[in-house]
């Protein structure tokens, strides 16, 4: 099948993503012992414990049977790690091993690196650490100053790395080292290189690993520092050059095992505040009779079902067809970091602080730190457009730029503004008919997210237009155009599953249909908004205003105002 989401941006939409993927989970002979090794259904944050959920086999799962995976359908592999309710800090140091560890080697490694390192990696024995963050640069490898040089006059073809990386997660333990480097020409020393991934052994001379400056964890995060290390040839992953293209891998990795453990946090979390809200009396009525405490709780739960019928979405979309779900990944993704953080927050919020359990405030605290390791949201957001704009600009290059030049194509403008005469009035014409793929009682809503297909379309016509070349400097607008995108699937996910779940009878079916309405609402509102602000946004006098204060913050080095007690006499 053609990439769906990328499809979308076009204003193209694959029907049959609309029924919800039906995957059959074939219990086979295969014992992955997860179930026979872990007894406990709350993993604790002991020291053993990590090694316990790594040595249950959850690494294996979903990878080749050659080096000691086991194959299988990634809507089995989330079943599997569901029930094993993983702790979100320890979901996190066990996403960096299965996804940035084991995925890549998996994907780029020689058939001597996969032999050496796959087996042990699996299956918990070894530990892999991924090593890219660096002081100044963070985590985006287009500003990785590391490097690695050449030994041309050695024996034996080998490079000499020398940097420092920050804040890896699982350092301490590792007995492998994925780096991110710039690869020097010797004779260019003066160009920053190219960037380049290295496998590099723990006990290869020169490498020394010491606590993380200013942070207070009983988690495995560290700085590695690289002084004179000498590694071969062989340790390249991939070639010179590659390392690019490996961490935009890294970044397209589904993460389910840091996504379901964070749903799970929530479920807890949300079951908690209802509980609570129920036992508390409030004067005059009981405080689970405040609208206001309804509506909050209730989008809590809507957030909820829409994070997971995206997830699932997502892995049955891999399972059932061939296609490319890469920007859907990292879509899912970006809907963890933002509507699946924001709850977590309302959450809190809704409770005594004195009620949270103090587990819950350590997992919440440990999450957010350690989440920060596998990517930046802002990264999320700016790759998701621009991931749509690339896709989409081989069909909008003729059309740009005819538009931009209406002197020499005034035919050709007239026509385009009689056929866009609906979408500059915010009155775009619904002709897909969704709603056919749906349960009747979801008509509204399919024309809804009809609309939003439309809206995005037209507001990556408008950028492309107005702004040409220049878009990518439009991050406000990608951002905005980002959010269209992310709330786009999971209206696809919430009405797939819910018109599935009142076809066939299941359980609460007419909840399902009121959440699917609740969010379709709300998501074709956020929609209106941000596409309304693109297609304004040359002459956006609150944008505009709020980004000509930024010069002076920058040059006065943070809040500069006079206090408001201050006299100038």
């Amino acid at each position: 099948k053609d990439p769906f989401m990328k499809n979308v941006f076009l204003g193209i939409v694959d029907k049959d993503i609309l029924q919800f993927p039906e995957v059959e989970i074939i219990e086979d002979n295969v014992q992955t012992g997860i179930q026979q090794q872990i007894h406990t259904k709350a993993i604790s944050v002991e020291e053993d414990s990590f090694t316990k959920i790594l040595r249950s086999g959850i690494c294996r799962l979903g990878f080749p049977e050659t080096y000691g995976g086991l194959p299988c359908p990634s809507t089995r592999l989330l079943k599997e790690i569901e029930q094993l309710e993983i702790s979100p800090p320890l979901a996190c140091l066990v996403e960096a091993q299965y996804s940035l560890i084991i995925e890549n080697i998996v994907n780029y490694g020689s058939d001597l690196q996969k032999k050496k390192y796959l087996s042990d990696l699996m299956s918990g024995t070894a530990i892999g650490a991924y090593a890219v963050e660096e002081e100044g640069a963070g985590i985006d490898p287009s500003s990785i100053r590391f490097k690695a040089i050449a030994n041309v006059y050695s024996e034996t073809p080998s490079y000499t790395l020398n940097g420092e990386k920050n804040w890896i997660i699982n350092a301490n333990k590792a007995k492998l080292f994925l780096v991110l480097t710039q690869v020097q020409d010797t004779n260019r020393e003066t160009d920053l290189g190219s960037l380049t991934a290295f496998l590099v052994d723990r006990d290869t001379p020169g490498i020394t690993v010491s606590k993380q400056k200013n942070l207070t964890s009983e988690y495995d995060i560290c700085r590695v520092k690289f002084d004179q290390v000498v590694v071969p040839e062989e340790s390249l992953l991939g070639g010179i050059g590659d390392g690019c293209k490996i961490a935009v891998t890294s970044l397209e990795t589904n993460k389910f095992i840091f996504a379901i453990s964070t749903l799970n946090l929530i479920r807890k979390l949300a079951k908690q505040a209802t509980i609570q809200i129920c036992q508390t009396n409030s004067f005059p009525i009981p405080l689970k009779d405040f609208e206001f405490v309804q509506c909050r709780i209730s989008k809590i739960i809507m957030t909820l079902y829409a994070l997971e019928s995206s997830m699932y979405l997502l892995a049955g979309m891999k399972d059932s067809y061939e296609m490319d779900t890469a920007l859907e990944s990292v879509i899912f993704q970006n809907l963890i970091y933002s509507y699946g953080f924001n709850a977590i927050n309302e959450c809190i919020n809704l409770f005594d602080n004195r009620a949270l359990d103090i587990s819950f405030k350590s997992d919440i605290d440990y999450l957010f730190l350690l989440s920060r390791s596998f990517v930046s949201p802002e990264m999320l957001k700016f790759y998701i457009t621009l991931k749509g704009l690339q896709h989409a600009g081989s069909y909008y290059a003729n059309i740009v730029k005819k538009s931009r030049n209406p002197l020499n194509f005034p035919g050709f403008v007239l026509r385009r503004m009689w056929e866009l005469r609906g979408q500059t009035v915010d009155s775009p014409k619904l002709d897909k008919k969704l709603y056919m793929e749906l349960h009747p009682s979801l008509k509204m809503n399919a024309d809804q997210l009809e609309y939003c297909v439309y809206r995005l379309q037209y507001g990556i016509d408008n950028l492309l237009t107005v702004h040409g070349a220049e878009v990518v400097q439009r991050q406000l607008d990608l951002v905005r155009l980002t959010e269209v995108a992310s709330d786009i699937f999971t209206m696809f996910a919430v009405l797939s599953r819910a018109s599935r779940s009142y076809c066939t009878g299941i359980r609460f079916y007419d909840q399902e249909v009121i959440v699917a309405n609740a969010w379709c609402q709300a998501a074709m509102k956020r929609v209106k908004k941000n596409i309304s602000e693109v297609v304004g946004s040359k002459n956006n006098i609150n944008d505009l205003t709020v980004i000509k204060l930024a010069p002076d913050i920058f040059e006065q080095k943070g809040y500069f105002f006079a206090c408001p007690t201050e006299k100038n006499i």
